[in-house]
């Protein structure tokens, strides 16, 4: 039983660690912020909801909005660069400029734009710059400069950010480890829409570790509310348990809805078990 729980929190860790949370950041059709100025703005962001609104947010013009100072330009920009085609499905349907389609990963100006945002108080750019810092992309990998960058903005509440610092405290990164820490924080980002929280306070649920009390109904809704915003790791968990009927009435059906979504995005596991 031991083994078996053992080899359950490696796979948890595999599916967690290598995106920590790339992505899939909820965000709003509009996005308004306080620049630096005071001057209030308000910037379509990249998201397939509203395509009339995107196609004015060419790949071009956000370039020179962010040379000119504009900070959610600079973020949005750091996150194309950091994520690639996998932030607003390609870049050529959300800014109809072919010149970019075949835009790649470049982390080194992922981590050029977040931190001129960051240095400007923007906390998305922090979280995001501290996660880089982590995983040592695009940028030497300092714990030390992770840890500042998620405590400034965890401090302002972002998700990321709360989650980032919650997984050092959890393995210890840098930091003396700390569960109790680790999983308050990994709770509020779990409700503030993180689906990579979601996802692990779901296995926390299921699997009973650190201390959280076994609980699978908990366990299916946190799936069920990382799923939902496209996290492939959650489809693939909850289509499991819908076929294993493990926790809950097996269902085929479910399971197989959303063992396809979860495949769809190449996740290797769900395609195996389709």
């Amino acid at each position: 039983m031991i083994i078996l729980r053992f080899w359950k929190l490696l796979l948890l860790l595999a599916l967690i660690l290598p995106g920590c949370g790339d992505v899939q950041q909820t965000d709003q059709v509009t996005k308004k912020k306080t620049l630096s100025s005071g001057q209030s703005t308000n910037l379509p962001t990249v998201v397939e909801s509203d395509p009339s609104q995107v196609r004015q947010f060419k790949l071009n013009d956000l370039i020179k909005r962010a040379e000119t100072g504009d900070v959610l330009a600079m973020v949005e920009l750091g996150k194309i660069y950091d994520l690639g085609r996998n932030w607003g499905k390609t870049i050529q349907y959300f800014y109809g400029d072919a010149d970019h389609d075949d835009l790649l990963i470049n982390r080194e100006k992922a981590v050029e734009w977040l931190w001129k945002a960051a240095e400007q108080g923007d906390a998305e750019a922090q979280g995001r710059l501290g996660r880089l810092f982590r995983e040592g992309n695009g940028v030497q990998q300092d714990f030390s400069k992770a840890l500042e960058y998620f405590l400034k903005a965890s401090a302002r509440g972002d998700p990321l950010a709360q989650f980032g610092l919650g997984m050092m405290y959890l393995m210890g990164d840098g930091i003396s480890k700390d569960e109790i820490k680790s999983q308050e924080l990994i709770r509020k980002s779990a409700a503030k829409g993180l689906p990579d929280a979601q996802l692990l306070l779901a296995t926390w649920y299921s699997e009973g570790f650190f201390g959280v009390a076994k609980d699978a109904l908990k366990a299916m809704e946190w799936w069920q509310k990382a799923a939902e915003q496209g996290n492939a790791s959650a489809q693939y968990l909850l289509g499991s348990k819908y076929k294993s009927g493990e926790g809950v009435p097996q269902d085929n059906s479910r399971a197989m809805e959303w063992l396809r979504k979860s495949a769809s995005q190449g996740f290797a596991f769900s395609q195996h078990s389709l």
